[in-house]
């Protein structure tokens, strides 16, 4: 029977494992500079995009809320107005101050906006100033009688516009500007959302 001897393992000086082990710690080693540079690049540029997207979606929903709060005040209004069998105005206030009574300025919807009885000049309800938004109006205020219609007008218009758009026609509007709304108020005293109209908002 023949015994083969093991085969002696080859010497590995010590200079050759530190080696081996530098070469094995170089290659798990992080990322470069470069690198590291166009990460916080694409990082930043993310963040720009998901920030500005954010802005619009607020944007857009403050615009929603005044929008629907306008349609409810009004509605509200002119229930007033049958129930008390007398007239009822939607009106700006100066100053948002109700105690200062209505503002004859079409453009100061945003500076706040309430609900009157008339004659006797009770306060029903106070909007809040709109920070966020402009609120434009082709009339004064509107002023709902006992029967439901508006009093003295054919009707009129409240348009909402964002506080950066100043465009005089959608197709000056910029795209990334948070599209304006209007509100049509009819004789009869209805109130709908206008479609595929062209909104002046300068």
């Amino acid at each position: 029977m023949r015994i083969c001897a093991p085969r002696p393992r080859k010497a590995v000086s010590r200079r050759g494992e530190r080696g081996a082990r530098h070469r094995k710690v170089s290659s798990m080693a992080g990322i470069t500079l470069i690198e590291l540079v166009v990460a916080i690049a694409i990082g930043a540029v993310l963040l720009m995009l998901g920030v500005s997207a954010f802005s619009g979606v607020v944007a857009r929903s403050a615009r929603v809320a005044e929008v629907n709060g306008m349609i409810a005040h009004l509605g509200y209004a002119r229930s007033e107005a049958v129930l008390r069998a007398g007239e009822v105005m939607v009106c700006p206030l100066a100053g948002g101050d109700p105690d200062a009574g209505c503002l004859a300025d079409r453009g100061a919807w945003a500076e706040g906006y309430g609900v009157i009885a008339v004659p006797s000049g009770e306060i029903l309800r106070v909007v809040a100033p709109a920070d966020s938004l402009r609120i434009m109006s082709n009339v004064d205020g509107f002023v709902f009688g006992a029967d439901g219609t508006l009093q003295g007008a054919a009707g009129g218009s409240i348009d909402f516009c964002a506080a950066d758009d100043h465009a005089r026609a959608d197709s000056a509007r910029a795209g990334d500007v948070v599209a304006p709304r209007r509100l049509i108020v009819s004789g009869p005293g209805r109130v709908r959302l206008a479609e595929g109209v062209d909104i002046d908002c300068g």
